[in-house]
């Protein structure tokens, strides 16, 4: 109970005050804790429980006067340092916050709590050296925290050193050996360094320990590898990933709050994004999918689950139109997106473009230049639904959906009355929300409709405004990038998941009949996928009795200047099967390279061809794997004919520049639709 005595001492005010703070009451708390203030006001104990009881009432100005008056009094007082650190973070002042807890170290080097809690705001932020040696500064004070191993283990495993993240994994395992989210992270670490068993094993192992830990479900039963040993493997994970995906849906509810969320967990843990890399029709698996995630994000947010009227148009106004991509920055979805935006019609078009991805570089700066209105929202999928909502679009268009969570989450509401996806990431979305495919007509096969959920668009051409690189003033030497000067160089410059192991057979093929033949390869970021894929062309050269290392290069990633040298330098492009080169393909053209292609049964595997007859260089197009060995023995043995191709493609692959065809008939499409939508409201339209 509060006294009311009017006498009643400093000390007893103050500890009425903290009772009452204890037991979960700041606003009765308030009342002695400023009668004790008044009577000491320069006491800072008095001013730090008036702080902490403004910012329990989420008043933080007045918090943060409180604060700082206590530490101004007293400037070694580490506690109100801490929170204040914690109120600048909830306020959004996150510099401020991290000053806040480096001066509270400074003032005490053993206070775990500041330690921490700077490691998790660096990382936050990008700044992984700051949040490494903070965390290690938490671990120095506190030895037996199995969280902050947990926490630095996953900033290495965000940085892909994936030995030292197994290592405190694996320390914070010993301290707590039922600790889900360091099951968890074992569990990527495992799966990205090729064991895929055991990562499902401590998946398992997270979700018994934490049932309510929907990531170790969604990763349980829905991942798949990054790269097979064997075709067959591809059967047994497909047909997994297929059956599991039964179970999940059965095992979620959407009926509770409790049930809405977790399920939400769930659908932000994971894309599809390597079900698509094993190069099979996904379209029943992808409408199961999609169908689910929307049914999870309705319940989440029914407020934007329902169909939007279309905007009415005044006589020569302009259709609004939104572009949402996780990549506006220097990307290969950057680059054909920065293209469309480029050769839009600026007087028919108002452009908003929505940046949901955390990097930024000088392309972001152009596709902000290009854009009448340019939002940056990072992964913030809910500010980013209630400003396209605000925005009040007639149509809406996803250059990609798959690559990343925030897009497909975003995609499967209905914030736009009509609703799109360009082709940047080649495959059908599933998701009933989505109305129309943006495609290229000289990728997509005659029956291609059968492969999409989506209404599917075939615009002219590639589908794309690209212009040319542009080449290094002095490009390096095959000596100055390593590679020899005395043999036939077989570029193959795709990410190593686009190789299927069926397919490995065509290099040692080529090398047994060309004996000068180097194959270049890029290595992954992870080095344990790039072992992989060299233990399979190990095997599959030694069954033809040759040694892969000896026609074998696997480059380091290079910047894009030495990469055009690269490309300069080589023979040939040897297209993947089953998932083509896109970007990589025009920047060879380009170069002048040789392209040799063999067309798959989808889209995703045509981008070479396409580009090929879009300049009439078609000799190098097979259409068996034989003919495509053929093809690529013929240039190395054949000089005139690579001759001869080599300048068809110079005299030829000018066409493939500043195509302003595909953006007509793509303007066209929006004007039809959005005069379709408002002529069904009898509503009248006209633009300029």
């Amino acid at each position: 109970m509060i006294s009311n005595d009017p006498n009643c001492s400093h000390e007893s005010l103050l500890k009425q005050g903290s009772v009452l703070l204890n037991q979960g009451r700041p606003a009765e708390a308030l009342e002695p804790i400023q009668r004790a203030l008044a009577i000491a006001p320069d006491d800072p104990l008095a001013a730090y429980n008036a702080g902490l009881a403004y910012h329990t009432l989420k008043e933080y100005a007045l918090a943060e006067d409180l604060y700082l008056n206590a530490i101004e009094q007293l400037p070694g007082f580490t506690q109100a340092l801490h929170n204040l650190a914690q109120l600048y973070s909830a306020m959004g002042k996150l510099s401020q916050a991290i000053a806040a807890y480096r001066k509270s170290l400074q003032t005490d080097p053993e206070d775990f709590k500041s330690a921490y809690n700077l490691g998790l705001l660096c990382r936050e932020q990008g700044l992984t050296l700051q949040a490494v040696d903070a965390l290690r500064t938490a671990i120095q004070a506190n030895p037996n925290s199995a969280d902050a191993f947990c926490m630095l283990g996953l900033i290495y495993l965000e940085q892909n050193h994936f030995n030292k993240a197994l290592v405190c994994l694996e320390q914070a395992l010993c301290i707590n050996p039922r600790l889900a989210q360091a099951l968890y992270n074992k569990g990527i670490v495992l799966q990205k360094t090729g064991n895929f068993e055991h990562s499902i094993d401590l998946f398992r192992q997270a979700e018994s320990c934490n049932p309510d830990f929907a990531p170790a479900r969604w990763l349980r039963l829905l991942s798949l590898p990054m790269i097979y040993d064997a075709p067959e493997q591809i059967d047994r994970y497909r047909l997994r990933f297929r059956d599991n995906l039964d179970r999940l849906i059965a095992s979620v509810a959407l009926k509770t709050k409790a049930q809405q969320s977790f399920a939400l967990q769930g659908v932000q843990t994971m894309t599809n994004f390597y079900l698509q890399y094993q190069c099979r029709n996904d379209l029943v698996l992808q409408q199961k999918y999609g169908r689910f995630v929307h049914d999870v994000m309705a319940a989440n947010f029914p407020q934007w689950a329902t169909a939007k009227a279309m905007p009415s148009m005044r006589p020569g106004g302009k259709i609004r139109i939104g572009y949402v991509s996780t990549f506006m920055y220097d990307h290969t979805i950057g680059t054909f997106l920065s293209g469309w935006l480029e050769s839009h019609t600026q007087s028919d078009f108002e452009i908003h473009s929505y940046h949901v991805g955390d990097k930024v570089d000088d392309l972001t700066h152009r596709l902000r230049s290009l854009s009448h209105k340019f939002y940056h929202f990072g992964d913030n999928m809910t500010a980013t639904a209630r400003q396209i909502e605000a925005d009040n679009l007639h149509i809406l268009v996803y250059s990609d959906i798959g690559m990343d969570a925030v897009t497909t989450l975003l995609a499967a509401l209905r914030l736009a009355p009509v609703q799109c996806k360009g082709w940047g990431h080649p495959v059908t979305t599933g998701l009933p929300t989505m109305d129309y495919y943006l495609s290229s007509d000289l990728m997509e096969p005659d029956h291609a409709q059968s492969f999409y959920s989506e209404t599917l668009v075939r615009l002219p051409n590639l589908a794309l405004y690209y212009r040319p690189p542009k080449f290094p003033d002095k490009p390096k030497s095959r000596h100055d990038i390593g590679l020899p000067e005395d043999r036939f160089i077989y570029l193959s410059t795709q990410s190593i998941f686009k190789y299927l192991p069926q397919h490995d057979d065509i290099y040692p093929r080529i090398a047994k009949a060309v004996p000068q033949a180097y194959f270049v390869f890029l290595s992954h970021q992870s080095e344990f996928a790039t072992a992989r894929f060299q233990e399979r062309l190990r095997a599959v050269f030694a069954a033809r009795g040759l040694n892969a290392d000896q026609f074998c290069c696997f480059s380091r990633r290079l910047n894009f200047s030495d990469f055009l040298s690269l490309n300069l330098g080589a023979d040939v492009l040897l297209d993947s099967f089953e998932w083509s080169g896109g970007k990589t393909t025009l920047e060879a053209v380009s170069c002048g390279l040789p392209v040799v292609t063999l067309p798959g049964r989808f889209m995703r595997g045509r981008h070479a061809y396409a580009m090929l007859r879009m300049i009439n260089v078609t000799e190098t197009i097979a259409d068996n794997k034989t003919a495509y060995c053929d093809i690529a023995i013929r240039l190395a043995r054949d000089s005139d004919f690579l001759t001869r191709i080599r300048a068809d493609i110079a005299g030829n692959r000018h066409k493939l520049y500043q195509d302003h065809s595909f953006m007509t008939a793509l303007e066209d499409f929006y004007h039809s639709i959005v005069s379709q939508h408002l002529a069904s409201k009898h509503v009248g339209v006209g633009h300029g």
